[in-house]
This record gives structure tokens, sequence and C-alpha cells, in this order.
């Protein structure tokens, strides 16, 4: 459980210069890959969560001037998620981060342990 624990900081410390979290930053991978929006229930899908948590998680990110919300040209009632300028530049600066965090591993661990390490990590970390 403890060395979860400093898995955990340790993989947040490596974005602690950006305004998102791990899972915020996984969030908004989906939102980016979306380029013409994405509905917030599709978007909640994609990431694999409840569509509750995704909607606290776009308001965050909309706070933070990540994302943006749009009503549907087709019908008003309805709205897409997209990414701003802002949002994109956060992303590719936090995959910039973890792909240090990952080098890092590499060179303290080896290849072999560093991978099996990286591919937990993605499936623990929300």
């Amino acid at each position: 459980e403890r060395s979860n624990e400093d898995l955990d900081v340790a993989v947040e410390r490596a974005l602690a210069d950006l305004p998102v979290t791990v899972g915020q930053a996984k969030f908004l991978r989906h939102i980016v890959a979306e380029r013409d929006g994405v509905p917030p229930a599709r978007l909640a899908e994609l990431a694999g969560c409840s569509r509750p948590n995704a909607t606290q998680l776009l308001a965050r990110l909309q706070r933070a001037g990540l994302v943006a919300r749009e009503e549907t040209p087709s019908d008003g009632r309805s709205v897409r998620i997209r990414a701003t300028d802002r949002g994109r530049q956060v992303l590719a600066e936090a995959i910039d981060a973890l792909g240090r965090f990952e080098r890092t591993l590499r060179e303290r661990l080896g290849d072999p342990q560093a991978r099996a390490l990286w591919e937990l990590l993605e499936d623990v970390l929300p």
C-alpha cells in the first residue's frame, strides 16, 4: 500500500508545474482526440468513468480554461466539449513531463522493469 502511494505521489510530482493532475490529463487526452468535440456522455464512456465524475472533471477543466462547452449547431439543447488552445498546450506539456518521468524510471530500474511498472501505473492511476 505504501509503495503505491509513493508511486502516485511521484507521478503527480512529475506534473507539479502544470494545472492538471494525471487523471485530468488522461481525461483531457480524450477531448483533444475528438477534433469535432465530444458529447459529455460519450466522454464519460471513453474515459471509463461515471457521468457525475465526468461532469466534475469537465467543470474543473473548464474553470482552468482547458476546455469549452459549445452548443451543437443542429440541436441547441445538446453540447459538445472541445479542448481550447491552452488545453492542447497543457496536454502536450503533460505528455512531455510524463515522458521524462518514464525515462527516469528506465534509467533507475532498467527497461523491462520500468515498462512493467509504467503499464501498471497506466492501469491504476485515474
